[in-house]
């Protein structure tokens, strides 16, 4: 065990999440150091929306403490949430955990959880698990909080490429 312990860094994900997050941008600190992970999360409201805007990579690293930082976003009768996408530029499968728990508690409180630009390469994550299929996703942020039309099928396929 000693062997192991020797070659293996210290887990992260041992410490409890702190909360990070405030209005204004804020890192995702790496426990012990202080240093950021690498995602920073920015909350704004727009069309009746609460929107979480994300930078950096959506990971295991960050995914509890992002996980919790969502979760507080939503509340019952005002639990629409755009996650924008624009600017993550890597997104694991705690990552997509993450957004599967939020888009679910959501809708347990009756709200809706819409995704909006996603980067090529996370927009191909999220079409390989499927998850276009269970979240409108929408080529941009003022797309996401537009309503949508009352005749036609999902509006959050037009222009997300396939």
């Amino acid at each position: 065990m000693r062997i192991l312990s020797a070659l293996l860094p210290a887990c992260p994900l041992d410490k409890p999440p702190s909360p990070v997050f405030a209005a204004s941008p804020a890192l995702v600190p790496e426990p012990g150091t202080g240093q950021p992970v690498g995602l920073s999360l920015t909350r704004r409201t727009q069309g009746g929306y609460s929107i979480a805007a994300l930078t950096g990579e959506l990971d295991v690293a960050c995914a509890g403490t992002l996980r919790e930082q969502l979760l507080s976003l939503l509340k019952p009768r005002s639990a629409r949430l755009v996650i924008d996408l624009s600017e993550v530029s890597y997104c694991d499968a705690s990552g997509l955990s993450v957004l599967v728990g939020t888009g679910r508690r959501a809708e347990l409180l009756g709200g809706v959880v819409r995704l909006a630009a996603p980067r090529p390469a996370v927009n191909s994550v999220l079409r390989a698990m499927g998850l276009h299929r269970r979240f409108d996703i929408f080529p941009s942020v003022s797309a996401a909080v537009t309503p949508k039309p009352a005749a036609g099928g999902a509006a959050g396929a037009a222009g997300m490429p396939a």
